[in-house]
């Protein structure tokens, strides 16, 4: 994650390349797990994509202190999602404030791949906002 943090939107965290949209009986997105260190409150996140992309912010369930595992049943135990939005830079604001050590961005769905082949998302930079 250190190129979505690091205060250069040149560089990104980029998912693994996709031949399919998500969706569908392939796979529901992909997610980029996001660790504060410990339980802060969360009012809003920013975020900025190389390329136009989907995403729904997710919060683990308060007290939770060990991550997530990374497969489906840890991505499902974030439940629900708490703010949604499209574009290249967006803000994610939960309808009320969240306290939380995980967050989830899950990228439901991804810009084509610079090369024309499949897809791929890239997450430019992140700024949790408390």
């Amino acid at each position: 994650m250190p190129n979505a943090t690091d205060g250069n939107p040149a560089t990104a965290w980029t998912t693994q390349r996709y031949n399919d949209q998500f969706g569908g009986a392939y796979r529901p997105g992909t997610g980029l797990l996001i660790d504060l260190g410990s339980a802060h409150r969360v009012d809003s996140v920013d975020v900025q994509f190389l390329g136009d992309t989907k995403v729904e912010l997710k919060a683990a369930p308060t007290g939770t202190t060990a991550p997530p595992s990374a497969d489906e049943p840890g991505f499902r135990s974030f439940g629900a999602s708490i703010a949604a939005a499209s574009g290249g830079t967006v803000t994610l604001k939960p309808d009320s404030p969240v306290t939380t050590r995980y967050l989830l961005l899950w990228l439901t769905n991804v810009p084509a791949n610079d090369d024309g082949g499949g897809f791929r998302g890239k997450v430019a930079e992140v700024q949790v906002n408390g």
